[in-house]
Protein backbone atom coordinates (compact mmCIF):
# COMPACT_ATOMS: atom_id res chain seq x y z
CA UNK A 1 0.00 0.00 0.00
CA UNK A 2 1.34 3.38 -1.07
CA UNK A 3 0.86 6.06 1.90
CA UNK A 4 1.34 9.85 1.76
CA UNK A 5 4.03 11.51 4.76
CA UNK A 6 1.92 11.90 7.48
CA UNK A 7 -0.51 8.25 7.74
CA UNK A 8 3.59 6.94 6.81
CA UNK A 9 4.35 8.52 10.26
CA UNK A 10 1.18 7.67 12.19
CA UNK A 11 1.57 3.82 10.92
CA UNK A 12 5.45 3.51 11.74
CA UNK A 13 4.78 5.00 15.48
CA UNK A 14 1.68 2.84 15.76
CA UNK A 15 3.98 -0.24 14.85
CA UNK A 16 6.81 0.40 16.79
CA UNK A 17 4.34 0.88 19.93
CA UNK A 18 3.55 -2.83 19.19
CA UNK A 19 6.89 -4.02 18.58
CA UNK A 20 8.21 -2.39 21.68
CA UNK A 21 5.25 -3.28 23.84
CA UNK A 22 5.21 -6.58 22.90
CA UNK A 23 9.21 -7.37 23.77
CA UNK A 24 8.83 -5.98 26.87
CA UNK A 25 5.93 -7.76 27.63
CA UNK A 26 7.89 -10.97 26.95
CA UNK A 27 10.74 -9.97 29.08
CA UNK A 28 8.80 -8.81 31.99
CA UNK A 29 6.71 -12.17 31.82
CA UNK A 30 9.71 -13.94 31.92
CA UNK A 31 11.22 -12.15 35.29
CA UNK A 32 7.56 -11.42 37.26
CA UNK A 33 7.71 -14.27 39.61
CA UNK A 34 11.15 -14.02 40.30
CA UNK A 35 10.65 -10.36 41.07
CA UNK A 36 7.46 -11.11 43.29
CA UNK A 37 9.17 -13.37 44.87
CA UNK A 38 11.84 -10.29 45.62
CA UNK A 39 9.09 -7.87 46.59
CA UNK A 40 8.10 -10.03 49.35
CA UNK A 41 11.46 -9.48 51.44
CA UNK A 42 10.80 -5.36 50.85
CA UNK A 43 9.05 -2.97 52.90
CA UNK A 44 5.00 -3.11 51.55
CA UNK A 45 5.54 0.53 50.52
CA UNK A 46 8.39 0.11 48.48
CA UNK A 47 7.59 -3.34 47.14
CA UNK A 48 4.50 -1.84 45.89
CA UNK A 49 5.72 0.64 43.65
CA UNK A 50 8.37 -1.70 42.37
CA UNK A 51 5.86 -3.87 41.24
CA UNK A 52 3.90 -1.17 39.78
CA UNK A 53 6.88 0.06 37.63
CA UNK A 54 7.41 -3.74 36.25
CA UNK A 55 3.24 -3.94 35.68
CA UNK A 56 3.97 -0.31 33.72
CA UNK A 57 7.15 -0.99 32.24
CA UNK A 58 6.30 -2.58 28.69
CA UNK A 59 3.66 0.48 27.50
CA UNK A 60 6.10 2.95 29.34
CA UNK A 61 8.83 2.20 27.34
CA UNK A 62 6.49 1.44 23.91
CA UNK A 63 4.95 4.85 24.24
CA UNK A 64 9.02 6.56 24.54
CA UNK A 65 9.84 4.41 21.89
CA UNK A 66 6.87 5.68 19.35
CA UNK A 67 7.24 9.16 20.44
CA UNK A 68 10.27 10.36 21.59
CA UNK A 69 12.20 7.91 18.91
CA UNK A 70 10.23 7.53 16.05
CA UNK A 71 8.50 10.65 15.55
CA UNK A 72 11.36 12.86 16.08
CA UNK A 73 13.70 10.86 13.73
CA UNK A 74 11.26 10.26 11.26
CA UNK A 75 10.88 14.10 10.71
CA UNK A 76 14.41 14.64 11.35
CA UNK A 77 15.76 12.37 8.41
CA UNK A 78 12.41 11.91 6.55
CA UNK A 79 11.57 16.15 5.01
CA UNK A 80 10.59 14.72 1.60
CA UNK A 81 6.58 15.04 1.78
CA UNK A 82 6.30 12.20 -0.94
CA UNK A 83 4.48 9.01 -1.15
CA UNK A 84 6.31 5.74 -0.55
CA UNK A 85 5.12 2.02 -0.29
CA UNK A 86 4.36 0.64 2.99
CA UNK A 87 4.79 -3.14 3.02
CA UNK A 88 2.12 -5.48 4.87
CA UNK A 89 4.21 -6.41 7.47
CA UNK A 90 4.17 -2.95 8.94
CA UNK A 91 0.26 -2.36 8.18
CA UNK A 92 -0.75 -5.37 10.38
CA UNK A 93 1.88 -4.37 13.03
CA UNK A 94 0.25 -0.59 13.39
CA UNK A 95 -3.34 -2.07 12.80
CA UNK A 96 -2.19 -4.49 16.30
CA UNK A 97 -0.86 -1.73 17.92
CA UNK A 98 -3.90 0.45 16.81
CA UNK A 99 -5.79 -2.34 18.30
CA UNK A 100 -4.37 -2.07 21.71
CA UNK A 101 -4.95 1.59 22.11
CA UNK A 102 -8.57 1.18 21.10
CA UNK A 103 -8.60 -1.51 24.04
CA UNK A 104 -7.13 0.48 26.82
CA UNK A 105 -9.54 3.39 25.60
CA UNK A 106 -12.64 1.47 26.03
CA UNK A 107 -11.40 -0.20 29.31
CA UNK A 108 -10.68 4.00 30.24
CA UNK A 109 -14.04 5.43 29.47
CA UNK A 110 -16.11 2.39 30.89
CA UNK A 111 -14.20 2.65 34.68
CA UNK A 112 -15.42 6.55 34.10
CA UNK A 113 -18.51 5.32 33.48
CA UNK A 114 -18.73 2.86 36.44
CA UNK A 115 -17.35 5.48 38.88
CA UNK A 116 -20.20 7.89 37.75
CA UNK A 117 -22.89 5.63 37.87
CA UNK A 118 -22.00 3.97 40.93
CA UNK A 119 -21.38 6.67 42.90
CA UNK A 120 -24.19 8.85 41.40
CA UNK A 121 -26.14 5.63 42.93
CA UNK A 122 -24.51 6.12 46.35
CA UNK A 123 -25.10 9.65 46.90
CA UNK A 124 -28.61 9.22 46.18
CA UNK A 125 -29.02 6.65 48.40
CA UNK A 126 -26.80 7.70 51.33
CA UNK A 127 -25.30 10.78 53.54
CA UNK A 128 -22.20 12.56 54.22
CA UNK A 129 -21.25 11.72 57.26
CA UNK A 130 -18.75 14.44 58.57
CA UNK A 131 -17.77 12.84 61.69
CA UNK A 132 -16.26 9.43 59.60
CA UNK A 133 -15.31 11.51 56.59
CA UNK A 134 -17.61 8.79 54.67
CA UNK A 135 -20.48 8.48 52.34
CA UNK A 136 -22.89 6.43 54.16
CA UNK A 137 -25.65 4.40 52.21
CA UNK A 138 -28.98 3.12 54.22
CA UNK A 139 -27.74 -0.34 53.21
CA UNK A 140 -27.30 -3.29 55.55
CA UNK A 141 -25.54 -4.91 52.41
CA UNK A 142 -21.89 -5.16 53.51
CA UNK A 143 -19.93 -2.11 51.35
CA UNK A 144 -16.77 -0.43 52.39
CA UNK A 145 -14.53 1.00 49.58
CA UNK A 146 -12.66 3.87 48.27
CA UNK A 147 -14.38 4.75 44.84
CA UNK A 148 -13.17 7.47 42.70
CA UNK A 149 -10.14 8.42 40.93
CA UNK A 150 -9.08 12.51 40.75
CA UNK A 151 -11.34 12.89 43.90
CA UNK A 152 -11.51 9.37 45.71
CA UNK A 153 -14.19 9.43 48.20
CA UNK A 154 -14.86 6.53 50.78
CA UNK A 155 -17.75 4.83 50.56
CA UNK A 156 -19.36 2.74 53.40
CA UNK A 157 -22.87 0.95 54.21
CA UNK A 158 -24.86 1.37 57.40
CA UNK A 159 -24.37 -2.15 57.97
CA UNK A 160 -20.89 -2.12 58.09
CA UNK A 161 -20.91 0.78 60.26
CA UNK A 162 -22.51 -0.86 62.72
CA UNK A 163 -20.72 -3.81 62.73
CA UNK A 164 -17.28 -2.59 63.58
CA UNK A 165 -17.27 -0.83 67.25
CA UNK A 166 -15.60 2.40 67.32
CA UNK A 167 -11.84 1.62 67.69
CA UNK A 168 -12.01 -0.55 64.89
CA UNK A 169 -13.92 1.67 62.47
CA UNK A 170 -11.12 4.64 63.68
CA UNK A 171 -8.58 2.49 62.17
CA UNK A 172 -10.34 1.48 59.42
CA UNK A 173 -10.90 5.36 58.20
CA UNK A 174 -7.03 5.52 58.80
CA UNK A 175 -6.29 2.36 56.68
CA UNK A 176 -8.50 3.75 53.78
CA UNK A 177 -6.98 7.43 53.97
CA UNK A 178 -3.89 6.06 53.26
CA UNK A 179 -4.78 4.69 50.23
CA UNK A 180 -6.27 7.92 49.22
CA UNK A 181 -2.97 10.00 50.06
CA UNK A 182 -0.87 6.87 48.20
CA UNK A 183 -3.68 7.47 45.04
CA UNK A 184 -4.03 3.86 44.42
CA UNK A 185 -7.25 3.80 42.93
CA UNK A 186 -5.37 5.91 39.91
CA UNK A 187 -2.70 3.23 40.13
CA UNK A 188 -4.95 0.44 40.06
CA UNK A 189 -6.81 2.38 36.81
CA UNK A 190 -3.70 2.37 35.06
CA UNK A 191 -3.10 -0.97 35.55
CA UNK A 192 -6.46 -1.71 34.17
CA UNK A 193 -5.83 0.40 31.32
CA UNK A 194 -2.50 -1.48 30.13
CA UNK A 195 -2.74 -4.75 28.70
CA UNK A 196 -0.45 -6.83 31.29
CA UNK A 197 0.05 -9.30 33.71
CA UNK A 198 -2.77 -10.95 36.31
CA UNK A 199 -0.19 -12.21 38.37
CA UNK A 200 1.61 -8.62 39.23
CA UNK A 201 -2.01 -7.13 39.69
CA UNK A 202 -3.01 -9.59 42.18
CA UNK A 203 1.12 -8.80 43.87
CA UNK A 204 0.21 -5.02 43.89
CA UNK A 205 -3.12 -5.39 45.07
CA UNK A 206 -1.75 -7.48 48.11
CA UNK A 207 1.33 -5.41 48.74
CA UNK A 208 -0.85 -2.19 48.40
CA UNK A 209 -2.74 -3.52 51.09
CA UNK A 210 0.09 -4.29 53.31
CA UNK A 211 1.17 -1.03 53.12
CA UNK A 212 -2.26 0.42 53.92
CA UNK A 213 -2.25 -1.56 56.98
CA UNK A 214 0.90 -0.78 58.44
CA UNK A 215 0.66 2.70 57.70
CA UNK A 216 -2.49 2.62 59.79
CA UNK A 217 -1.57 0.65 62.84
CA UNK A 218 1.92 2.32 62.93
CA UNK A 219 3.40 0.42 65.18
CA UNK A 220 0.92 0.11 67.86
CA UNK A 221 -0.18 -3.14 68.79
CA UNK A 222 -3.32 -1.81 69.91
CA UNK A 223 -4.21 -0.34 66.83
CA UNK A 224 -3.13 -4.01 64.85
CA UNK A 225 -5.30 -5.81 66.81
CA UNK A 226 -8.44 -3.70 66.15
CA UNK A 227 -7.69 -3.60 62.67
CA UNK A 228 -7.09 -7.38 62.83
CA UNK A 229 -10.45 -8.03 64.17
CA UNK A 230 -11.95 -5.49 61.63
CA UNK A 231 -10.75 -7.08 58.96
CA UNK A 232 -12.56 -10.51 60.34
CA UNK A 233 -15.45 -8.94 60.90
CA UNK A 234 -16.27 -7.35 57.57
CA UNK A 235 -15.01 -11.02 56.38
CA UNK A 236 -17.67 -12.48 57.91
CA UNK A 237 -20.60 -10.14 56.60
CA UNK A 238 -18.73 -10.30 53.20
CA UNK A 239 -18.32 -7.88 50.51
CA UNK A 240 -20.44 -6.06 48.11
CA UNK A 241 -19.58 -7.65 44.72
CA UNK A 242 -20.84 -4.00 43.02
CA UNK A 243 -17.76 -1.74 43.25
CA UNK A 244 -16.11 -0.50 40.28
CA UNK A 245 -13.54 -3.01 39.38
CA UNK A 246 -10.77 -0.39 39.82
CA UNK A 247 -12.40 1.18 43.28
CA UNK A 248 -10.01 -0.11 46.19
CA UNK A 249 -12.15 -2.44 48.61
CA UNK A 250 -11.15 -3.01 52.40
CA UNK A 251 -10.94 -6.57 51.99
CA UNK A 252 -8.53 -6.84 48.68
CA UNK A 253 -7.86 -9.97 47.52
CA UNK A 254 -10.19 -12.17 49.72
CA UNK A 255 -7.35 -15.04 49.61
CA UNK A 256 -4.75 -13.03 51.53
CA UNK A 257 -6.65 -12.08 54.62
CA UNK A 258 -5.36 -14.73 56.45
CA UNK A 259 -1.65 -13.00 55.41
CA UNK A 260 -3.30 -9.47 56.17
CA UNK A 261 -4.28 -10.96 59.56
CA UNK A 262 -1.44 -12.66 60.77
CA UNK A 263 1.13 -9.47 59.20
CA UNK A 264 -1.19 -7.76 61.52
CA UNK A 265 -0.35 -10.11 64.83
CA UNK A 266 3.27 -10.53 64.19
CA UNK A 267 4.44 -7.72 62.25
CA UNK A 268 7.77 -8.48 60.39
CA UNK A 269 11.07 -6.79 60.65
CA UNK A 270 12.65 -5.64 57.54
CA UNK A 271 16.42 -4.66 57.61
CA UNK A 272 17.08 -1.27 56.54
CA UNK A 273 18.88 -2.40 53.08
CA UNK A 274 15.78 -4.28 52.66
CA UNK A 275 14.61 -2.03 49.52
CA UNK A 276 14.54 -2.67 45.85
CA UNK A 277 17.47 -0.85 43.94
CA UNK A 278 15.98 1.74 41.71
CA UNK A 279 17.19 4.42 39.73
CA UNK A 280 15.54 7.68 40.75
CA UNK A 281 12.63 8.60 38.66
CA UNK A 282 14.08 12.03 37.27
CA UNK A 283 17.73 9.87 36.71
CA UNK A 284 15.31 7.66 34.15
CA UNK A 285 13.74 10.88 32.67
CA UNK A 286 17.22 12.92 31.92
CA UNK A 287 18.99 9.42 30.45
CA UNK A 288 15.50 8.84 28.27
CA UNK A 289 15.97 12.86 26.99
CA UNK A 290 19.55 12.20 26.10
CA UNK A 291 18.90 9.24 24.05
CA UNK A 292 16.34 10.98 22.50
CA UNK A 293 17.87 14.04 21.16
CA UNK A 294 21.35 12.31 20.41
CA UNK A 295 21.65 12.34 16.27
CA UNK A 296 23.45 9.33 15.98
CA UNK A 297 20.47 7.47 17.69
CA UNK A 298 17.98 9.33 15.81
CA UNK A 299 19.98 8.18 12.51
CA UNK A 300 19.81 4.70 13.69
CA UNK A 301 16.26 4.41 14.43
CA UNK A 302 15.49 5.99 10.71
CA UNK A 303 17.24 3.26 9.63
CA UNK A 304 15.62 0.50 11.22
CA UNK A 305 12.36 2.45 10.74
CA UNK A 306 13.21 1.86 6.66
CA UNK A 307 13.78 -1.33 7.05
CA UNK A 308 10.28 -1.84 8.90
CA UNK A 309 8.43 0.27 6.86
CA UNK A 310 9.33 -1.85 3.69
Amino acid sequence: MTLAYLPRLICLTLACFFLVNILMTVVVAVFSRRAIRKADRFPPRKAASFILGLRLVPVGLAAFAAIGLCVPSYMWFEPERVEEHVGFFCLALAFSGLAILGVATTRALRAVVESLIFFRRCRHSGNMRDDLGALVIASSRPLIALAGVVRPRLIMSQGIVDALNGEELAVVMVHERAHRESRDNLKRLCMTIAPGFASLDRAWVRLAEFAADEQAVAGDEKRALALASALVRVARVGQNPGTPRYAISFLGNACDLSDRVDRLLAPRPFAASARPRTTPLWISVVCLAAISFNPFTLRWVQSALEELLH
